[in-house]
């Protein structure tokens, strides 16, 4: 992110599309994570859009979402699921990813060999370092549906 992005969009720019302030509708679910998901598909059709990828927590895809049917109707459909502890269990990021957000590449990203700060692992030793600048631009946020739990206890499956 360039000097002046960054003055423009401020420090919330680095917390990311979840925490964005106005970024993301949250759908509360109604009978389960299933029936938000597909709600939150509906809702970005209903915008205009459609739902190309949605993101789950490893945990709901193996116990909510595998063996119920749900996923090869969704392939069917052209939608990629992708999974990521980044998710909270019993949440889903659903989106038109394609059309409402780009990647912007900062073009100084580098990999390099070199030895990190004492401390950083049992050992010491080379260490690869990669750093990636990048940038997020959103450019309709009414394509991305958040669904949480009606009641979100910050329960976990662990």
């Amino acid at each position: 992110m360039s000097n002046a992005e960054q003055a423009y969009l401020g420090d919330e720019a680095l917390a990311g599309l979840l925490k964005k302030a106005g970024l993301r509708v949250e759908m509360s679910q109604i009978r389960g994570l299933l029936a938000g998901v597909l709600a939150a598909c509906n809702e970005i059709e209903q915008n205009g859009a459609t739902a190309h990828a949605m993101i789950v927590n490893p945990y709901d895809w193996w116990y909510a979402m595998l063996g119920k049917g749900v996923l090869a109707e969704l392939a069917a459909n052209g939608t990629l699921i992708s999974r990521t502890r980044m998710i909270a269990p019993g949440h889903a990021l659903v989106g038109d990813f394609a059309v409402a957000a780009r990647l912007l590449d900062g073009g100084r990203s580098e990999i390099r060999v070199e030895e990190p700060p004492p401390g950083t692992f049992a050992t010491p030793g080379p260490a690869v370092v990669a750093e990636i600048w990048e940038g997020l631009a959103v450019h309709l946020p009414t394509h991305f549906f958040y669904v949480v739990p009606v009641v979100d206890e910050g329960w976990t499956p662990r």
